[in-house]
């Protein structure tokens, strides 16, 4: 830790963020309505690769399919030690 403290530490808010220029590219998407593509499910689906490969490097199991239960995990760890 390189504060002495708490009171000297500063905690990053949206006004310590650079500048974001945001670039419309022109595009067309066949399976999106109107031709639009998505750009939001990246913030939704990008956690579950890294869960999976957690817990594979924990376990030496793979999970492949989401959501990964307890019940899942355990029996793909009894699996891997057959």
């Amino acid at each position: 830790m390189q504060n002495a403290s708490f009171a000297d530490y500063h905690i990053y808010s949206m006004r310590d963020r650079p500048t974001i220029k945001a670039i419309l590219v022109p595009s067309y998407e066949d399976t999106g309505p109107f031709g639009a593509k998505s750009v939001s499910e990246i913030c939704i689906n990008g956690p579950a690769p890294a869960i999976g490969n957690a817990i594979y490097n924990a376990t030496g199991a793979r999970l492949n399919e989401f959501p990964f239960t307890p019940e899942k995990v355990l029996a793909a760890i009894k699996a891997v030690k057959k």
